[in-house]
């Protein structure tokens, strides 16, 4: 039969094939299933095709065999539960019969889904086979209209079977064997929140019968299951078994032990539960349990990272009290919590991906504060829990070798902290760091130096991981990879500064030394020989001493490689000097040697260099080879730190640093370069001002590159000669001889390039030291030895001026990369020094020049100095700040030391009195005066922002729990002076305006009445709302139509707040406003959350507490909600209110309307949030009507907001039709071409200027959505006093169709025309051609 039945299906004879099944009965059909599936049991395309062919038959178009249908699915589901079909052919029954689910009749579905409940509580579900049909078949009757159970029971509709269904699949008992397939298939079914949740309590039911390995699969399954509804279901249940778990394995082993605690965790014990009670057998071992427990924690926190309510509602619930046997438990918890920390709320990646250089500067945000804590974590738990301190330690180097793509120092700092209290600890993996090493050079260059910085205690106490780490930076020396290189040559230098050596050293010991290859396994070991352990610090000067002149000898290789590497060597030799300073001579040996290849020895050779040696051809372009000007600074630098630390030593003599003769070569080698260098002109070294410098060509790269080598080398030399010891008026003529050639130099190549890519391929920075003596002895140096040279320096306005900006340059590298990339620019401390040097210097000649017309540009430069100076010691080292404005005062007692009164109110009082000068009637606002005030106030902003948030912070660290601090009076007086300046002072600049309106918005933003918990309420809402006002009284009414004369306007304007807002600057004013407007709108968004958070957490807490307190905690907290609630509403109608004067004013087309589209857009979503909110308190009966405030807060809503955004949504429309119109006017004339071309810019125009339109009507729209239902809930009609608006409604305006019409006649007359006098000039000239062709 099976043949017959398989030809008939394979030439797709069904009706026959139907005919042929119709002769077989059904308990036939079954035998012969039986037959063919169980002698297949391996696995036949033969059995699975035969089933095909009889659902085929069965359930053809004309014989539909029904029965059939339902006895051969029902004996399938038999097949999938029975344990002799393989898994093969399982799959394969499995897969056709869910094809066939669709095809089956109600009475069909009914017995199959009958029959699968029995199978599930009897257990016999075949590995969980069976029930892997049920999704489908419960999707396919909710789709049933009616379904009929029987005679007895009648029928019911789809949806109501199928919570019958799954009502009745709850109520019975479950097999083991069935719990976790059903959890795995019951994320496939859709089920409400009541049938969800009282699924999910039977399953957590289920748990107390598990086996204990059992329970992390199941709890597994459950978590995706609970929601965002039922999570306080699942984790409660979780944790009833687990404590009960706990107390009685706790029991069990106090039994056993006598109440022994140190043996409590050594001794399992088995208690068995018979199978007769309806239990399982359970294990209850103390170590299996705190392995499963914590699996389950594991489980916890990985579903935590995607489902941030289960993470709220976990850390809420958490109790470690209840965990009876020590943090042991949830060790491995707390080690991927702070490592979860670590990567959510670390530094994150600049623009696209960018990873911003430099070290991040640390900011207090809440971010930085969640990173912390995961530092802490880590740090805790590694000195506290050995088990997981292998982890760590693997965690933490794979995440700085995986996460290249983003800044990894907060990882590298957590690294630092273990490895420096913790170094005999972390050597117990020693082998996971010497697999690091290995992969070192992929890192990026900065990132390798911090990290190999943070592992050097490692390296100085243990010589083994000092070898491995040394053979690793020998191959990455000759890497193909230059950051490879780059790498290996900064690690060698950091190891030549920290193995400090004392006494006189040669390089030529180096030399002799080389044959004995000190980097060789068993010098390395010889190195460490005197030592009793290998763990001992290596201290011995001698073994210093040889490590380091190998190491300068291997460094040598670096001289011929590429140029960043050699940038690296050079600069990286004055650290060096600073911390092993006897190592200068050798340094220097070989710096004179390397530099004698570039110098032209003869004294009357001119130029004194090659620099065409120094650039090299690689694949066709031209490549800088030699960074000379680098090679020129290090080697004058580093002989200048060799001097400075002569006679330091102590008991050694001062010839033992560094060699008189070395420095005599020194001196005289730089003062035949620079003597020689200002006789050099342009076309000594074969540039000229005609010359090509495009990078569009070889030739003129090559000519960029070259000039800007030369111009590096004479900034080395200003180095020199400032940085001498006597500047007199012979080296000080020399440094202006050596600017003026450097400055025709930079003319020639900036006028020269025009393309945008102005990126320097030999790109010198001056040094910190250079910066900060040059800043000092031109704005304070008052030493009678160098005031000749200094006073003649000070006369050139140019090279003053590229001293300021020179200083601006390192300043603004420091704050924003935490280094300068000039030589010694990676010293924190020389950083400080300069930034403290260039603020104080910088800000006395700003004052001395303040008033100097002429001398503005230096002025702002100065000023511009000092800002970034402050900003630098505020945001890196703020401990120093106090320090660093009390050295920039210039109030001083009679022994001239400074008044040690708050230093940054005494600077606000300065700069408000140069303010005020500037803007003084009796002095015309001149040019300089308008490019300072701005930078002037943004220095005020940031005194007066500062001296606030330090002072919450210490108010918050001295009294947490304050009730209502006020602020400074000192912040006070300032926001009141601003004010003041801008309701009194008519200014005629927008920058300034704006520079001015902004700063006194942000101080009233910061000086608003504090709240209970110290939170600003108001803040500068009220100013706000004043602004808005007089950008309605400035920009006019849209309502009126009238033109004004000049009377009118001056009349309208005598009742502002503001004087200093025109017509002028209303165009900027209006985004400073609304971009205040929606900070407001995003703080108090923030409070609502937190509000309805508050209130959430305080009912979950009144289910566990004494009833006797908790009416003393309602009321309380009652009276604190109801204060919110209505500093909420206050706020939000001051910001209402202030809206409306802005949607009542005649704003131009452009930014202003389309930042108030957007901010209005904000607020509506904001209401509905509040509206929502007031709905989930009804709901939780936490009050029972709705409160005064947001009934008034609404009905301000619909007669003053509402009503008028439809009218000012028209009179936008209106004007850029207007604007369209004019626009078609002038372009009558124009070609067709242009413009096509005009209007779709104008349409692209239209569009980008309304995008926010439609949002804006959505957001009233669902707000009032909200407020009707919110109004049903508790009986009133909020919407009594919105009135439906009709400024939207379709309708015809007959002036608009006159208008349109008689523009339409006029167009076509004017056609018509032209088409007339086209016509009559082609016959005229028709009529003058015709006379000669009849001639012809």
């Amino acid at each position: 039969m099976d043949e017959q039945l398989l030809k008939l299906f394979d030439t797709d004879n069904f009706e026959e094939l139907s005919q042929k099944l119709r002769e077989i009965t059904i308990e036939q059909l079954k035998e012969f299933l039986d037959d063919h599936i169980l002698r297949h049991k391996n696995g036949s395309e033969e059995s699975t095709k035969i089933l095909r062919a009889i659902f085929k038959g069965c359930n053809s178009e004309k014989n539909h065999l029904s029965l059939h249908t339902i006895a051969v699915f029902t004996h399938c589901l038999k097949f999938l539960s029975s344990p002799d079909v393989s898994q093969n052919t399982g799959t394969d029954i499995l897969g056709i019969i869910l094809f066939e689910i669709d095809k089956l009749t109600t009475g069909g579905l009914v017995d199959a889904s009958k029959m699968i409940i029995e199978m599930i509580r009897n257990g016999n579900t075949g590995h969980g086979r069976a029930i892997q049909v049920l999704p489908k078949l419960l999707t396919c009757i909710e789709q049933k209209n009616e379904v009929y159970i029987g005679a007895d029971q009648g029928s019911m509709s789809g949806s109501e079977y199928k919570k019958h269904l799954i009502n009745n699949l709850c109520s019975g008992k479950w097999s083991s064997r069935s719990i976790i397939h059903l959890a795995n298939i019951f994320k496939d079914v859709s089920m409400s929140i009541d049938e969800m949740r009282f699924f999910l309590q039977k399953m957590l039911r289920q748990l107390e019968r598990l086996e204990i390995q059992e329970i992390p699969p199941l709890v597994h399954q459950i978590l995706p299951l609970s929601g965002k509804t039922n999570h306080d279901i699942v984790l409660q249940g979780i944790f009833h078994v687990f404590l009960k778990l706990d107390k009685k394995s706790l029991e069990e082993q106090r039994k056993s032990t006598g109440d022994s605690w140190d043996e409590m965790f050594e001794i399992e014990e088995n208690v068995e539960y018979s199978e007769n009670n309806g239990h399982a057998t359970i294990e209850t071992s103390a170590r299996n349990l705190k392995i499963v427990e914590g699996t389950v924690i594991l489980h916890l926190t990985n579903m935590a990272r995607w489902d941030q309510t289960l993470g709220k509602v976990f850390i809420k619930m958490l109790k470690l009290d209840s965990c009876k046997h020590s943090w042991e438990q949830v060790v491995t918890g707390i080690v991927r919590l702070g490592l979860c920390l670590l990567d959510a709320y670390g530094p994150k990646s600049g623009a696209f991906g960018r990873i911003i250089e430099g070290i991040p500067a640390r900011e207090d945000t809440p971010q930085q504060n969640c990173c912390d804590l995961g530092a802490y974590l880590l740090a805790n738990v590694f000195k506290s829990h050995p088990v997981v301190r292998t982890e760590i330690i693997e965690q933490l180097l794979n995440r700085v070798i995986t996460k290249m793509s983003s800044p990894i120092n907060h990882y590298i700092d957590v690294l630092k902290g273990i490895c420096k209290h913790y170094s005999s600890i972390v050597l117990e993996s020693k082998q996971k760091l010497r697999e690091f090493f290995e992969r070192i050079s992929l890192l990026s260059p900065q990132n390798a130096a911090c990290v190999l910085h943070s592992i050097l205690p490692l390296i100085r106490i243990n010589s083994h991981l000092k070898d491995s780490l040394i053979l690793v930076l020998r191959k990455a020396l000759f890497s193909c990879q230059i950051n490879g290189r780059i790498i290996a040559c900064d690690s060698f230098l950091l190891l030549l500064q920290d193995f400090r050596v004392e006494g006189f050293v040669s390089l030529s010991q180096a030399s002799s030394q080389s044959s004995q290859s000190m980097f060789s396994i068993s010098s390395q070991i010889h190195v460490d020989v005197h030592n009793s352990s290998t763990d001992v610090p290596v201290n011995q000067s001698s073994n210093h001493e040889s490590l380091c002149l190998e190491v300068l000898s291997t460094l040598r290789r670096c001289l011929t490689q590429q140029s960043p590497v050699r940038a690296t060597l050079y600069k990286g030799l004055w650290n060096v000097i600073l911390y092993n300073p006897h190592l200068a001579r050798p340094i220097l040996e070989k710096l004179i040697t390397h530099f004698n290849l570039y110098h032209e020895e003869h004294a009357g050779v001119i130029p004194p260099i090659k620099p065409k040696i120094c650039i090299t051809v690689q694949n066709g372009e031209p490549t800088l080879l030699e960074p000379l000007s680098l090679l020129l600074s290090s080697m004058f630098l580093c002989m200048k730190k060799g001097q400075e630390r002569q006679g330091l030593g102590g008991e050694y003599d001062k010839d033992e640093i560094i060699d008189q003769n070395i420095l005599i070569t020194v001196n005289e080698l730089f003062e035949s370069i620079t003597t020689r260098m200002v006789k050099s002109e342009m076309e000594d070294f074969e540039l000229d001002k005609s010359a090509d410098f495009s990078n569009s060509t070889s030739v003129g790269k090559n000519n960029y590159i070259l000039g800007n080598l030369v111009m590096g080398c004479y900034q080395s030399l200003f180095e020199y000669s400032f940085l001498q010891d006597d500047l007199n008026e012979k080296s000080a003529n020399t440094i202006l001889q050596l600017h003026v050639r450097y400055k025709k130099i930079k003319d020639v190549i900036n006028s020269g390039r025009k393309d945008s890519n102005k990126s320097s391929a030999s790109s010198f920075s001056a040094s910190p030291v250079f910066i900060k003596s040059l800043i000092d002895g031109l704005f304070c140096d008052e030493s009678t030895d160098r005031e000749v040279g200094l006073n003649i320096l000070r006369m050139d306005d140019d090279f003053v001026k590229y001293a300021a900006e020179t200083a601006i340059s390192a300043v603004v590298d420091a704050k924003e990369h935490g280094l300068v990339k000039g030589i010694g620019g990676n010293d924190k401390n020389l950083l400080l020094e300069m930034c403290m040097t260039v603020g104080r210097a910088c800000l006395k000649k700003f004052m001395e020049l303040r008033n100097d017309p002429t001398a503005s540009a230096i002025c702002h430069s100065c000023l511009d100095a000092f800002f970034h100076s402050l900003q630098y010691i505020y945001t890196r080292k703020r401990k120093r700040l106090e320090e660093f404005l009390m050295s920039v005062s210039m109030d001083r007692d009679a022994e001239g030391t400074a008044v040690s009164a708050n230093a940054q109110v005494r600077l606000v009082r300065r700069f408000q009195r140069i303010i005020i000068a500037y803007l003084s009637e009796d002095v015309a606002l001149s040019s300089a005066h308008r490019k300072i005030l701005p930078l002037l106030a943004s220095v005020v902003d940031f005194l007066s922002s500062t001296s606030f948030y330090d002072f919450t912070n210490n108010v918050v660290k001295e009294n947490p729990i304050h009730s209502s601090t006020p602020y400074p009076n000192d912040i006070t007086q300032t926001n009141k002076w601003i004010g003041k300046l801008c309701q009194e002072q008519i200014i005629d600049d927008a920058a300034v305006t704006k520079s001015l309106i902004s700063l006194h918005l942000h101080l009233c933003t910061i000086c608003g009445p504090c709240t209970g918990d110290g939170r600003a309420v108001q803040g500068s809402e009220g100013a706000i709302h004043d602004i808005a006002e007089d950008v309605r009284v400035v920009a006019g009414d849209i309502e009126n139509t009238e033109e004004e004369d000049s009377t009118m306007v001056e009349e309208r304007k005598r009742g502002s707040h503001y004087q200093i807002i025109d017509e002028c600057n209303v165009i900027i004013l209006v985004p400073i406003l609304v971009s205040h407007m929606d900070s407001t709108v995003e703080e108090t968004e923030w409070l609502l959350q937190r509000l309805k958070g508050l209130i959430a957490a305080n009912l979950t807490d009144e289910k566990f507490e004494d009833s006797t307190v908790v009416s003393e905690i309602v009321t309380d907290f009652d009276k604190k909600r109801t204060n919110i609630e209505s500093s909420i509403c206050s706020r939000l109608g001051i910001i209402l209110n202030s809206y409306r004067e802005l949607i009542l004013s005649s704003l131009p087309l452009g930014q202003p309307a389309e930042c108030t589209f957007h901010g209005l857009s904000k607020l509506y979503n904001l209401l509905t949030h509040l509206a929502k909110y007031y709905t989930w308190l009804l709901s939780q009966n936490v009050i029972k009507s709705l409160p005064p405030c947001f009934e008034k807060l609404v009905k301000l809503i619909g007669t003053e907001v509402t009503r008028f955004i439809y009218p000012f949504i028209n009179y936008i429309e209106s004007m850029q039709t207007n604007r369209t119109s004019q626009d078609a006017k002038k372009r009558k004339r124009k070609d067709n071409n242009k413009d096509s071309t005009r209007t779709a810019a104008n349409k692209m125009k239209v569009l980008r200027e309304t995008r926010f339109i439609p949002s804006l009507i959505y957001s009233v729209e669902n707000l009032e959505r909200f407020l009707i239902s919110l109004g049903k809930k508790c009986k009133m009609d909020l919407l009594r006093e919105h009135k439906l608006p009709t400024s939207r409604d379709f309708r015809i305006k007959s002036s608009v169709i006159k208008e349109t019409l008689a523009r339409r006649e006029e167009e076509v007359t004017q056609e018509t025309q032209e088409e007339i006098s086209t016509n009559s000039s082609d016959e005229g000239d028709s009529a003058r051609k015709k006379p000669r062709s009849v001639d012809k």
